[in-house]
């Protein structure tokens, strides 16, 4: 590449970052700001660094960058804010992360979410849902945050209060209600609210579809797999691995079958289960 400008290096930064390659995105970041003369193209990659300081914990880059951004009065945005409060959360002692959110001039719904999510996180739940309380208008993602976080520890009751209570609950909070169910094994209740959702993707059914096969209830969770409208990848290797549990070799074989291309877990499944059924010539025929 002849010449770097903002536009590249935001692009080559986000991308490491984006991949789990904190470092190379870090280095990076370095690099590029020994090389930019205009500081206020670099929001973006700013953003992209928090997040991979976040991400290992590289807390004197993270303050370091913090501190220049401070002082060259770089305009925060609600992204901005949101990713600066998640680097705190996770690096530092919670009441650091809470000193600069109470320090922000205007408190973005973002940086409102970041300092919650931070809360329950470090499993002070509670101190996240009197900051729910106080924030001026909670966003769908405010409530997923708590309710998903009361699921995580087990208190049901106290996420299906908050959910009973949410405006429009959405897609994805009625399947992180419903896969809580499953993981503090309440099957039950996890059916009933599945039924009442107003509308369904492949993802909650295949959290549901999941959740039977794991309680052993092999027959409802194929009743659901039939009722999805679009069966992806995962939902076929649930069921596929969930036949092979159960010994049920001609169902196995025949979903694999029709999965367009198998992935490995689709293969692992269907091998595992000859190895079962002490099948080698059919094992090693796959």
């Amino acid at each position: 590449m002849a010449e770097r400008n903002s536009v590249t290096w935001a692009v080559m930064i986000s991308g490491f970052v984006n991949d789990g390659q904190y470092e190379r995105g870090l280095t990076l970041f370095v690099d590029m700001m020994a090389c930019i003369k205009d500081f206020r193209a670099i929001k973006r990659m700013v953003i992209s660094a928090f997040n991979a300081c976040a991400g290992i914990k590289f807390v004197n880059l993270g303050m370091a960058i913090h501190g220049f951004i401070l002082k060259i009065g770089l305009d925060f945005d609600e992204i901005l804010q949101s990713s600066i409060i998640t680097f705190y959360a996770k690096c530092m002692p919670i009441e650091e992360a809470r000193v600069e959110f109470e320090k922000m001039q205007v408190q973005s719904i973002g940086s409102w979410n970041a300092i919650i999510s931070g809360y329950v996180n470090n499993n002070r739940i509670e101190e996240a849902w009197e900051l729910f309380n106080d924030m001026p208008e909670p966003d769908s993602i405010s409530w997923d945050i708590l309710i998903n976080g009361y699921a995580k520890k087990g208190l049901m009751e106290k996420a299906i209060f908050l959910f009973e209570r949410m405006p429009e609950p959405t897609v994805i909070t009625w399947t992180s209600l419903i896969s809580g169910m499953i993981e503090n094994k309440c099957i039950d209740d996890a059916k009933r609210f599945f039924e009442r959702m107003p509308e369904r993707d492949t993802v909650s059914f295949t959290v549901m579809i999941n959740g039977l096969v794991r309680e052993g209830k092999i027959e409802e969770a194929e009743d659901f797999f039939k009722r999805m409208p679009e069966k992806n990848a995962i939902a076929y290797n649930v069921m596929i691995d969930g036949f092979a549990r159960h010994g049920r070799l001609v169902e196995a074989r025949k979903l694999f079958e029709e999965v367009k291309e198998p992935d490995i877990l689709s293969w692992a499944s269907m091998i595992a289960m000859q190895v079962w059924q002490n099948n080698l010539g059919t094992t090693l025929a796959l």
